[in-house]
């Protein structure tokens, strides 16, 4: 089985892994009370869905376009560069837009941390379901 894979798979990939990264997202939250939840569970689980198979998505676009040109053997590895980035890019986006107006934004070190670790976490989700299925 190859690696390699179009940007439509790629796509399709990310968010079939993204939607379960969305769940697991779910769980961990539940369990560390990092972020407060405005909604009910069956709301939550259908928005953690949705962002995280639009999140999985963006992550399998660019394994499938850029995937190859990253300096690592192991999908994973790259898989997980790739959905850190992302993650790290809107953090910094996030930064930018809170010294615009402090007022709005608020980073919290707790929330920074597990968003880390959950950006890892989809990453090995990508890397594990890339690895696994065939898509051909």
């Amino acid at each position: 089985m190859t690696e390699k894979r179009n940007w439509k798979e790629g796509v399709a990939a990310g968010s079939l892994a993204g939607i379960f990264w969305g769940w697991v997202v779910i769980a961990v939250n539940y369990a560390t009370g990092v972020f407060a939840f405005e909604f009910t569970p069956v709301q939550n689980l259908f928005v953690a869905s949705v962002a995280g198979g639009l999140f999985g998505a963006l992550s399998g676009l660019f394994l499938s376009t850029i995937g190859n040109k990253l300096p690592f053997k192991s999908i994973v590895v790259k898989a997980v560069v790739i959905s850190t980035s992302i993650w790290l890019t809107l953090r910094i986006t996030g930064f930018a837009l809170s010294s615009i107006d402090h007022a709005r934004y608020h980073p919290v070190t707790a929330q920074n941390i597990q968003g880390l670790f959950l950006s890892v976490l989809l990453g090995c989700i990508l890397g594990i379901f890339w690895r696994r299925h065939s898509w051909e």
